[in-house]
């Protein structure tokens, strides 16, 4: 009874195993084959029964099959037997394919028989090759994974490499492959380069390899050549993957001469059986290794504890519908589960469950295969696709942004040009009508202030351009120093007033509440901003007023002064106020035609009210005018006075006190002028003398040197300050410039004030005149009454 049971227990087993079973006599005549491999070969057993098995084989295996079996069997050679190895079979219709092999021996009655165990491995080879495709080095395999170049060198070494061998990543790619073989093998990886080489495929194969540790490692080594792309050399993949285990359990299952038993426990797959009532009665070593329970720990358990919820919970119910109604869910089917290891963790396995029959007994056989490996991949595959999904997307979007980019610098350059060329235009054209000589009074007074008023606009795009050139590059400098936000809003005013009269608009003053006398900020770029605002909106406001705000704001950041500049103008759009403050945009292109303008000035204020320890904020709608608020840190309070009696009188346009002019105080001082530049000697001659100082042209500084001596020699020391009170020294000179001749005026002995002219304005121009000697720094164009108040206060120490 018992013998017949597991008779038909184990004849179950193999009529559902996934892996073809085939058994042959010593001349290898077919004895038996299970469904798995009629399905695999396209055979049927009564087709192949009777038949020499090298049926199932192409060339060259099928001409040496007989002979290695017949060596076998005379000599005890072997060359298969009881080693797993990759071969390929064929099928009916004549096709190949690549499969695993596994040959056990056996004696039965004094007969030899030989089982081989089958496994088609077509699926695993494509996507093998489908890896290959996306990345040579796996580098979270479990295999070892290395790339080698012609000569053996390692090249590239993954994380498996590391666990096998013992050699991290550092020291492996300073080795040579050599350095891991046994001496008995240490020309085997070069003679493989050499036929990969010659263009010979080498199939899989099994050898030693020797771990940092002295341990000899059994593997399974494959080897592939890369052929270089675009110049690149060839490379070689090399995977080793650690068949230890394996081997060892190879050994153990080559001193068993049960048939039954030898089958089961040399399948790959995990192979359990149960009762009627779920409970275990067999489990293979796969089982155990799979599920981490030894197999008497399994036995007499319900199978469910290899099962996480809501399996564990369905799976009784499942069983009793069966054999009540006979309905069949699974039995039968191979299907994708969840199972659940010893130490809680689940894993995805693929489920085929066979029903056996044994007289009044149900018994079932659940084959299981780990295809954590397999989901592994496709959840690569997946992720990768979406990363280069994604990555595509990124790059269309990146794509689109450089083209609007380019499409606004384009726009903005145009408009730059305009906005260049319209003023050089208006210079050059009343310049010429002043030669003509033609012109009465009237016209020639309009034509001198149509030319400064176009050379100022110029002056400021260049200033906006050098400002924005110098934030861009990070050298742009501001000051934190005392300064009176009062006056700093007179100068505003008084400097708009003009042009806030020109269009017949109001310009306001109004403070909310007391202000501080002093505040800690850059006066210059603060006026800049103001004045860059109050600009804007007196350009873009037809009728209506301007009007300024100013109040004190306290917040945990620390005490801020607030200016807000209110027009009755145009206003903006949401789109439009989004667009104001990017480099090389504005606002509204058919705006900027009909009002003019470079886009750049609100961009500049916006980067110093930051750089203020501040911000630019906008709140406006069409047709109903815009209120741009700056808020600039105002430092320290600590004992400064608060000014609690401004009124909107006191400070409107009409009550800005006049400052003197820069003319009325005569100058009574000899000056050295040293400029290159013809039209600019004659314009700096004839600002100077008409203010009442003596002036001496030179035109380079190898002359101005030359001219300070003359007065050494002629008077002494004392005679040669009293001289020249003063130098205007340009910077830019032939012969020597104006740096070498600071220099040298200092070294000859020249003690009195050196002003520097120069046209550069960028971050670290003033430094570098102050480290040459000078006292003083003026850019050029020339500002009248700035210069001749630099002048005199430099004289005046």
């Amino acid at each position: 009874m018992q013998v017949h049971e597991n008779t038909e227990r184990l004849r179950a087993i193999v009529e559902t195993a996934v892996d073809g079973i085939i058994t042959i006599d010593s001349e290898g005549v077919v004895e038996t084959m299970n469904p798995a491999a009629e399905r695999m070969f396209g055979f049927t057993g009564d087709e192949l029964i009777g038949r020499n098995i090298t049926e199932l084989m192409p060339e060259p295996y099928r001409s040496k099959h007989d002979s290695y079996l017949q060596r076998y069997l005379t000599t005890g050679e072997r060359r298969i037997i009881g080693i797993g190895r990759e071969v390929l079979g064929l099928r009916r219709d004549g096709s190949t394919f690549p499969m695993e092999l596994a040959v056990s021996e056996m004696h039965l009655n004094g007969r030899r028989m030989f089982t081989g165990i089958v496994r088609d491995i077509t699926e695993r080879r494509a996507a093998e090759e489908k890896l290959r495709r996306l990345s040579a080095l796996l580098d979270d395999s479990n295999d070892a994974i290395k790339l080698l170049d012609l000569s053996g060198n390692i090249t590239a070494w993954n994380s498996g490499a590391e666990r096998l061998y013992g050699y991290t990543e550092s020291v492996a790619l300073k080795m040579n492959i050599r350095e891991l073989l046994p001496h008995d093998r240490s020309s085997e990886i070069s003679e493989a380069i050499e036929r990969l080489k010659r263009g010979e495929r080498i199939p899989p194969f099994e050898t030693n390899r020797v771990a940092a540790n002295g341990h000899v490692l059994d593997i399974q080594c494959t080897l592939t050549l890369l052929k270089g792309r675009g110049g690149q050399p060839d490379t070689i993949v090399v995977t080793d993957r650690n068949i230890t285990e394996r081997k060892q359990h190879e050994a153990a299952l080559r001193g068993s001469e049960a048939k039954t038993r030898a089958i089961v426990e040399a399948a790959v797959d995990a192979i359990i059986t149960i009762d009627a009532s779920g409970l275990i009665e067999s489990a293979n070593r796969a089982a155990e290794r799979l599920f981490g329970y030894d197999a008497a720990d399994l036995i007499g358990h319900n199978v469910s504890m290899l099962m996480p919820s809501p399996y564990r919970e369905e799976h009784d119910c499942y069983i009793r519908r069966y054999l009540r109604t006979g309905v069949k869910k699974i039995i039968g089917l191979g299907r994708e589960v969840y199972g659940r290891r010893r130490n809680g963790t689940t894993f995805p396995m693929e489920l085929a469950i066979s029903e056996l029959r044994v007289d009044d007994r149900i018994m079932f056989t659940g084959i299981v295969r780990d295809i954590s490996e397999r989901k592994q991949f496709e959840q690569e595959l997946t992720e990768r696709t979406a990363v280069v999904a994604e990555t595509n997307r990124i790059l269309q979007e990146a794509n689109s942004r450089a083209e609007e980019a380019t499409a606004a610098k384009s726009a903005f350059l145009a408009n730059m040009s305009h906005e260049i060329r319209t003023p050089m235009t208006a210079i050059l054209g009343f310049a010429e009508r002043l030669q003509d000589g033609e012109l009465n009074e009237a016209e020639r007074n309009s034509a001198i202030e149509t030319i400064r008023r176009n050379g100022e606009h110029l002056l400021q795009i260049i200033n906006d351009i050098l400002d924005i050139s110098k934030i861009e590059a990070g050298k742009m400098k501001v000051e934190h120093i005392r300064c009176s936000p009062i006056e700093i809003v007179q100068d505003v005013i008084s400097l708009m007033k003009v042009r806030a009269d020109a269009k017949g608009l109001a310009l306001e003053v109004e403070c909310a509440g007391a202000v501080p006398e002093t505040i800690e900020s850059d006066p210059t770029r603060l006026r800049q901003i103001l004045v860059n605002l109050v600009g804007n909106a007196i350009k873009f406001t037809q009728k209506g007023s301007i009007r300024i705000e100013c109040r004190l704001l306290e917040n945990d950041e620390g005490p801020k002064m607030q200016f807000m500049v209110a027009d009755t103008g145009i206003g903006m759009s949401p789109l439009e106020i989004e667009r104001i403050f990017m480099p090389f945009s504005q606002a509204d292109p058919s705006t900027t035609r009909k009002f003019g303008g470079t886009g750049l000035g609100l961009m500049v204020s916006h980067r110093f009210a930051q750089m203020l320890g501040g911000t630019i904020t906008v709140d406006s709608k069409p047709e109903e005018g815009s209120r741009f608020c700056v808020v600039v840190s105002a430092g320290r309070l600590d004992g400064v006075r608060m000014a609690h009696d401004w009124h909107r009188t006191n400070l409107s346009a009409e009550n800005v006190p006049t400052r003197p002019d820069a003319d009325s105080e005569p100058l009574d001082c000899h000056i050295l002028l040293a400029e290159d530049g013809m039209d600019n000697q004659r314009l700096i001659e004839h600002i100077l003398t008409r203010s009442g100082a003596t002036v001496q042209v030179v035109e380079n500084g190898r002359m101005a040197i030359d001219a300070v001596m003359a007065t050494l020699k002629a008077s002494g020391r004392s005679a040669a300050e009293r001289k020249f009170d003063l130098i205007l020294l340009d910077m830019q000179m032939p012969e020597m410039d104006g740096y070498e001749a600071a220099i040298n005026l200092r070294k000859i002995g020249f003690v009195n004030p050196i002003i520097a002219l120069t046209a550069h304005a960028m971050s670290g121009d003033r430094e570098k005149c102050l480290a040459a000697g000078c006292d003083e720094y003026a850019t050029k164009p020339i500002n009248r009454k700035a210069l001749l108040n630099l002048i005199r206060s430099r004289i005046r120490k």
